[in-house]
């Protein structure tokens, strides 16, 4: 214990530092009421030769005691520049959640520039639950538009699902303004977070508060987009909240459209019908896109998927909707909702359906149920016509 220490200490000749080493670190480890009086009489005792080690500081850097913060303080005062405070140590102080600040400017006091702030030591102050807001503050004011902040860093942090991330992103957004690196992929990673099982906004969050945060200077791009629609969790929200903020600027592609055409979940259906409701004749509908939709089977429990698609779709574009002979040869070969996908665009399209003799031949060549109920349906419909030929 700490008295055996001292007995060992006192026994040896001063000469053996390495004693005194040890009854410093432990000193730190346990603070005392008596640990600064005793520390004054070893500074009397051996002068420049007070053996302090990084260890030292840094097991006080981290004491959550006003004693760790005296025998700091004393130590500063009396090496100078001879007390090693590293990163570390300064790490240490900046994750101390109960003397932090106190600490913090006891050594800006001492160093000021010479501090080895880094990015990592930012990181620990902002990660700091009950002094993260004051020793930012510490940081940024000494520190000013040098302070070591990454987009990397901003990234992972856009990237956690955890709320201390989201409060540390708070905090550093709170205090440095344009300073805070916000690019492209640090959006696009803040729209795919997924969020936990039991907090799955943590992503719309992260992205509510980047808006927020940037205003008109966020940079949303299609790949940004992307990512939020295919949030398995929280796309529908996500998009909404870019529509809400960008508007008609809102960079929504042919080919992100045509994705989420072929996709077979409800929640794609969804985010379609809300760019179809938000987008208007803005929304790039092609012969891709309803030939996606046309072809998309849906999935086991949910057949229907294509055709809500493809409804939604002929809803939207209304005449002006790009149905080919192309989008017809692939609705009629889907093989669960042919049947349906035709009889749909036959009641939009009516004598405008275009319908081949290669299609009518290559129907009549089936050697299953639904192409007779699909050439059924076009013989019904088309009338004279259905391009029947010697060949057919």
């Amino acid at each position: 214990d700490f008295q055996f220490e001292i007995k060992q200490a006192l026994w040896q000749q001063s000469e053996l530092f390495d004693v005194w080493k040890n009854v410093l670190e432990f000193s730190a480890r346990e603070p005392e009421p008596g640990g600064n009086r005793f520390l004054m009489i070893i500074i009397q005792c051996l002068g420049e030769k007070l053996p302090v080690s990084e260890e030292v500081a840094k097991t006080l850097a981290a004491s959550g005691t006003g004693h760790g913060y005296e025998m700091l303080q004393q130590l500063l005062e009396h090496c100078g520049d001879k007390l090693p405070v590293s990163e570390e140590v300064i790490k240490a102080a900046a994750a101390n959640e109960d003397t932090g600040d106190q600490i913090m400017q006891l050594l800006l006091k001492h160093r000021g520039n010479k501090l080895p702030i880094s990015e990592e030591v930012v990181k620990a102050a902002a990660a700091n639950e009950y002094q993260g807001d004051q020793m930012l503050q510490l940081l940024l004011k000494h520190r000013g538009n040098r302070l070591p902040i990454s987009e990397e860093m901003v990234k992972g942090l856009a990237a956690s699902r955890t709320g201390l991330e989201y409060r540390t992103l708070q905090l550093l957004s709170k205090h440095c303004g344009d300073m805070l690196p916000i690019s492209e992929e640090v959006v696009k990673t803040a729209a795919a977070n997924i969020g936990t099982y039991f907090k799955r906004d943590t992503g719309y969050q992260m992205l509510q508060l980047l808006l927020q945060h940037c205003g008109d200077k966020i940079p949303v791009s299609e790949e940004v987009v992307k990512a939020a629609a295919a949030n398995e969790y929280q796309g529908n929200q996500m998009l909404r909240l870019l529509l809400e903020h960008c508007g008609d600027r809102l960079p929504v592609s042919e080919e992100m459209v045509k994705r989420l055409a072929a996709s077979s979940t409800g929640l794609e259906y969804r985010i379609l019908q809300l760019l179809s409701k938000h987008c208007g004749d803005k929304l790039p509908v092609s012969e891709e896109v309803v030939k996606a939709a046309a072809a998309n089977t849906g999935i086991v429990f949910k057949r229907d998927t294509g055709y809500q698609m493809l409804q939604l779709l002929l809803q939207h574009c209304g005449d002006k909707i790009p149905v080919s002979e192309e989008v017809v040869k692939a609705a009629a070969a889907n093989e669960y909702q042919g049947n349906q996908m035709l009889r749909l665009l036959l009641e939009h399209c009516g004598d405008r359906l275009p319908v081949s003799e290669e299609m009518v031949k290559r129907l009549a060549a089936s050697s299953t149920g639904l192409e007779y109920r699909i050439l059924q349906l076009l013989s019904k419909h088309c009338g004279d016509k259905l391009p029947v030929s010697e060949e057919v």
